[in-house]
C-alpha cells in the first residue's frame, strides 16, 4: 500500500453542509488523517471515485453496498455510514462531507483571499515546490531549482511556521504558491520572506553567493532508513569522500554539497530537508523549511555544523 500523505485541493463537483448523501449524488469528502486532510470525490454516474493525495490520484470502483474500494492499494471508503470511514489498510480514519468553507483552507487559521497583498516584485526561489494554493495540503503544481528568479505577484495572507506563502510566476510561465522561508525578495526584504536577496546582480546565481561565505566545502550524505553521514574538506572531492565515509551505508548518496558557512539537516519520519547559510540559526532554517514545505510533519534538527 502506498503511503498517503496530505493532498491538495479536487475539483468542486457538488458541496453539501452534512447529513447522509444520496447514494447518486457526486459528492468531495474529507478525510482526516492526523493533523492532516485528504480529499475524496465519488462520481456515481461514472461508478468510480477519486482520491488524491500528494503522489497522484488513486481510483476507486464500487463495492456494491454505497462505498468504493481499490484492492491493489488496500483503500476502501464506507460513505453509507452516520460518519463516513476511509480504510488505509487495517486503520480507519472519519470523513466528512466537505463543506463550502472548509475547500481552499491551508494550514494556516487564514482562508484563501482573506488577507491577500498584491506585490508584483522580484525575488529568488531557493528551490522547491509549487503549490496549487497557499498551504503543503495543496496539490504540487511544479517545482523551482535552487536559484530560480521569479515574480512575486502577491501575499496570499497565510503564515505557516513565521513565513507567509506567496503566489509567483517564473520566467518560464510556471505558476502556483511558493513558502516564503524558502524565497528571497529582490532589494529590500518584504515582509514573511526569509531574507532579502542581497547585493547580488539578478543574472548571478545563487550557488555563487554561497560559495563567498565559507572556506571550504561541506557535504552531506544520506541513504534510505535515517543513515547520514557529514563531511568538511577544502575541496568538494575530499568533503564528499568524508560524507560517504561517515554515511556508511551501501545505499548512501550525496546529498548536498556547499560552500556556505554552516550546513544542517532536519529529519522527519518521512522526509528530510538540508539547509545551508551564513549562520547556524539561517542553515537550520532553512532545512526545516524544506522538510516542512515536503509535507512533513514532525521535523526536527538532526545535526548542524559551521565551519
Amino acid at each position: 500500500m502506498k503511503t498517503l500523505v496530505f493532498m491538495g485541493l479536487l475539483s468542486v463537483t457538488v458541496l453539501c453542509a452534512g447529513g447522509s448523501a444520496n447514494a447518486s449524488e457526486s459528492l468531495n469528502y474529507r478525510c482526516k488523517l492526523g493533523n492532516e486532510f485528504v480529499f475524496i470525490e465519488t462520481i456515481p454516474e461514472e461508478g468510480r471515485a477519486i482520491l488524491e493525495d500528494i503522489n497522484g490520484k488513486t481510483i476507486l470502483v464500487p463495492d456494491g453496498r454505497g462505498g468504493y474500494f481499490n484492492d491493489d492499494e488496500e483503500i476502501s471508503f464506507e460513505r453509507a455510514k452516520a460518519v463516513p470511514e476511509l480504510w488505509l489498510g487495517d486503520v480507519s480514519h472519519n470523513c466528512e462531507i466537505a463543506a463550502p468553507d472548509s475547500i481552499g483552507q491551508s494550514q494556516a487559521s487564514n482562508a484563501v483571499g482573506k488577507n491577500e497583498t498584491q506585490l508584483n516584485l522580484q525575488g529568488q526561489s531557493r528551490g522547491g515546490k509549487l503549490r496549487a494554493g497557499p498551504g503543503t495540503n495543496f496539490a504540487q503544481v511544479g517545482s523551482l531549482s535552487e536559484g530560480t528568479w521569479v515574480t512575486i505577484l502577491k501575499n496570499s495572507g497565510v503564515r505557516m511556521d513565521g513565513y507567509d506563502w506567496f503566489e509567483v510566476v517564473a520566467d518560464s510561465g510556471l505558476r502556483g504558491f511558493q513558502w516564503g522561508g524558502i524565497m528571497c525578495s529582490n532589494g529590500s526584504k518584504i515582509a514573511g520572506v526569509y531574507q532579502a536577496c542581497g547585493a547580488q546582480a539578478s543574472a548571478q546565481p545563487a550557488t555563487k553567493v554561497a560559495q563567498q561565505l565559507g572556506s571550504g566545502w561541506m557535504a552531506f550524505a544520506l541513504a534510505p532508513g535515517g543513515a547520514f553521514g557529514h563531511g568538511a574538506a577544502s575541496t568538494r572531492a575530499a568533503a564528499e569522500q568524508f560524507a560517504m565515509q561517515y554515511c556508511g551505508n551501501n545505499q548512501c548518496r550525496i546529498a548536498d554539497a556547499t560552500q556556505a558557512r554552516c550546513h544542517a539537516l532536519a529529519v522527519s519520519p518521512s522526509s528530510n530537508g538540508i539547509g545551508a547559510g551564513d549562520s547556524e540559526q539561517a542553515a537550520m532554517n532553512f532545512a526545516m523549511g524544506w522538510c516542512s514545505n515536503s509535507g512533513a510533519s514532525g521535523c526536527r534538527i538532526e545535526y548542524s555544523y559551521c565551519q
